[in-house]
């Protein structure tokens, strides 16, 4: 009796067990379904909200960005043996408004032309870089103005032009961002023309992948660009770095050393354009302070053969005649040991104080001088100066920086 209930009780309890197992399997892999479904969701939702957010700030800028095309002129002769000046087609890249009286800023490859063999050892007889005769402007909705050449910086390869009868009403200068805020890893976009789709704006995404990074083959103290990867396309020089607000953190140089890539490319930081291109406007030059003297490291060879028992400072290896160097008492052979009240141990704590210091600035500088084999401790004042320069002398400048990195 109690075995006949047992197996009329497990009758009925055994199917009622295989429906809910049957739900159970089948529930579990549709429940995980959809939470994957949600993750997917989410990141396209993510997707979707930060490329509509990067799209409507592109959209709010499109008419701070212009296109920048120059043609030089060449004299031919002609059959009848007459010299007539045609133009050639020239340069085309990217700049952008900088003030409403109608200044744009731009890269100075796109509006110069350098001798044909700057890449190899140069001729005496060939000419220096020439500015473009004619010089072309055009805003996103295609309004196009000659523009005036204003000046350049060959240092850091920054160009002002100025519009002709442009309406300043009419004109969208750009807004730069804080500097100091930017870190490594930070997302940005590129916004620029180029050679394919001209006349077309682009944009490109790209995070900042080293800040302030210094080399001393560039002249003095403009030395410091914005690592940035994004990849470059002919004719983007001079485009924007913009952040996810909007502002402008640097604008895209020509300057690539590294010639083997092409994704690790250079922006020129907002603050060292602001410098440059307001001196540029206001005076057609700008003017930095010079050093007056050539500096070495110590090494154990320089050191064996001066017999210098010290490790820290910087070799004196040449000094300038009439210059803030030669004022302060420097000669061959000294060993410069504090500059500014801080140990040197490499330029680059030369180059921040001519980067942060102004022109006419008092630098107290300590520094050991030989008398009788005898080192000797002195202590002078280096007065940051400036050595007069001209168009030519920039010209010059960026001929010698388009031979070595362009």
């Amino acid at each position: 009796m109690t075995t006949q209930l047992l197996m009329k009780t497990a009758g009925k309890i055994f199917p009622v067990m295989i429906i809910i197992l049957m739900f159970t399997c089948f529930q579990m892999p549709a429940q995980g379904a959809r939470e994957g479904e949600k993750e997917i969701l989410s990141t396209r939702e993510f997707k979707r909200v930060y490329s509509d957010h990067f799209r409507n700030v592109a959209e709010a800028l499109r008419f701070s960005v212009v296109s920048v095309e120059t043609r030089f002129t060449r004299d031919v002769r002609d059959g009848d043996g007459n010299i007539r000046t045609i133009y050639e087609e020239g340069n085309y890249g990217s700049g952008f408004i900088f003030d409403r009286e109608g200044h744009v800023i731009t890269d100075l490859r796109n509006v110069l032309q350098f001798p044909s063999g700057f890449m190899s050892p140069l001729s005496p007889r060939q000419k220096g870089a020439q500015i473009g005769n004619y010089i072309k402007v055009t805003l996103y909705n295609r309004d196009s103005f000659e523009a005036d050449f204003v000046g350049i910086d060959g240092s850091t390869g920054l160009a002002v032009l100025k519009l002709k009868r442009a309406n300043p009403d009419e004109l969208q200068p750009v807004v730069f961002g804080p500097v100091d805020d930017i870190e490594v890893g930070e997302p940005v976009m590129i916004l620029n023309y180029n050679y394919i789709a001209k006349n077309l704006l682009g944009g490109a995404f790209g995070v900042v992948a080293a800040l302030r990074g210094q080399y001393a083959s560039l002249d003095q103290s403009e030395s410091e660009f914005m690592m940035i990867n994004f990849p470059k396309i002919g004719g983007n020089d001079g485009g924007i770095i913009i952040d996810v607000y909007g502002r402008v953190l640097a604008m895209v140089s020509s300057y690539t050393p590294y010639r083997e890539t092409s994704e690790l490319h250079y922006g020129i930081p907002v603050d060292i354009i602001s410098k440059v291109c307001n001196s540029l406007i206001d005076k057609g030059v700008y003017h930095r302070p010079f050093y007056g003297f050539t500096l070495l490291e110590l090494n154990e060879s320089l050191k064996l053969q001066e017999d210098i028992d010290f490790d820290e400072g910087l070799y004196v290896a040449y000094v300038e005649p009439d210059s803030p160097a030669e004022d302060a008492g420097l000669i061959k052979g000294d060993v410069i040991y504090m500059w500014d009240g801080e140990i040197l141990e490499d330029v680059s704590t030369i180059m921040n104080t001519f980067e942060k210091k102004k022109i006419g600035a008092v630098v107290e500088i300590e520094f050991f001088h030989r008398d009788f084999n005898v080192w000797d401790s002195v202590t002078s004042e280096y007065t940051l100066e400036v050595k007069e320069t001209d168009e030519e002398d920039e010209l010059e400048r960026a001929r010698e920086r388009a031979r070595k990195y362009l």
